[in-house]
């Protein structure tokens, strides 16, 4: 099967697996925002630590989203978000180097999330509503 690439490094079929058994297909639109993810935010903080970033969840359909638990904003829907994890690094410490990141000016993000007890942190592109907002949460 031949593979998507959004950018050097990530494909769509990455950014859009599923193991509800749901469909996950995106749009158009969808797929130029997980491309934008790629390219602003996953290639930069890739090249930052050295290693290979891990998608667990990027773009997820509505019904997805809800099988999994999201919430119906979700950036997720609009493939503007990505749950990621790094091999060579913890979550606390990626967490910690996209904080390092927006700091420098080197990027924007929209939300970047560390679940305490989880291996991923969650990060997003901007938004309206969210901008370098950094959250940790005790789930």
């Amino acid at each position: 099967m031949q593979k998507t690439f959004l950018s050097p490094h990530f494909t769509l079929e990455e950014l859009t697996v599923t193991k509800s058994g749901l469909s996950n297909i995106p749009n158009t639109e969808q797929i130029n925002q997980l491309r934008i993810l790629c390219r602003d935010i996953l290639e930069p903080l890739r090249d930052y630590v050295g290693s290979s970033i891990i998608v667990d969840s990027g773009f997820r359909s509505p019904y997805v989203n809800k099988a999994v638990g999201g919430v119906i904003t979700s950036q997720h829907i609009l493939g503007q978000a990505a749950d990621i994890h790094c091999i060579s690094l913890t979550a606390f410490e990626l967490y910690k180097a996209i904080d390092k990141l927006v700091l420098e000016g080197q990027f924007n993000i929209g939300q970047c999330i560390l679940y305490k007890n989880s291996h991923f942190v969650h990060v997003s592109l901007p938004s309206r509503t969210h901008k370098n907002d950094f959250i940790v949460l005790n789930k």
